[in-house]
């Protein structure tokens, strides 16, 4: 079979073409290079805001009228996206260096979960709060560990593991 590079190369450049817009029109200041770079940048930014549109996050919940709340919601709710990539990155990193996976929605296993998946994995978790009658003592008890959610909680660490009384594993984690 003959191939027509010409025309292949025509046609795969003129696949990858698209349009991106500045009124930033001083070359030295920002050249196709770096406008290109800020763009593609951008995507990933917009990406973890995504979830103010999830209706698990219930933003439609909040009124706010004052500036000063909006800017203080707006703090808090950054805060946390900061908070979630981070675990998510340390989840991700824990799973590549342990050669680990977890199951997705569909049960099958990978490596990039996302955190809002292990968040519901980890749903239905529960403190039950026992009182001795004798001595008055108050004992936490952690309800619903299955062992992919002991595996998760490992996965995130030392911190994580004491905060749900579980030991790290030495052999195997």
């Amino acid at each position: 079979t003959l191939r027509n590079q010409t025309a292949i190369d025509q046609y795969l450049n003129r696949k990858g073409r698209f349009i991106v817009a500045t009124n930033r029109l001083n070359r030295d200041e920002l050249s196709s290079e770096k406008l290109f770079e800020a763009y593609k940048d951008q995507q990933g930014v917009e990406r973890g805001f995504r979830f103010f549109k999830d209706p698990w996050f219930m933003v439609d919940s909040f009124f706010v009228k004052k500036r000063s709340r909006i800017e203080a919601l707006m703090m808090v709710m950054t805060l946390c996206l900061l908070v979630y990539n981070y675990g998510q990155y340390q989840l991700r990193k824990a799973l590549g260096e342990k050669k680990e996976t977890l199951p997705n929605q569909l049960s099958k296993p990978v490596t990039n979960p996302t955190f809002k998946w292990v968040f519901q994995l980890m749903e239905g978790i529960a403190i039950v709060k026992l009182l001795d009658p004798l001595t008055q003592s108050v004992r936490a008890l952690i309800t619903n560990l299955s062992s992919l959610r002991v595996k998760i909680i490992r996965l995130l660490g030392q911190a994580v593991c004491k905060m749900y009384g579980i030991q790290m594993e030495i052999a195997g984690m």
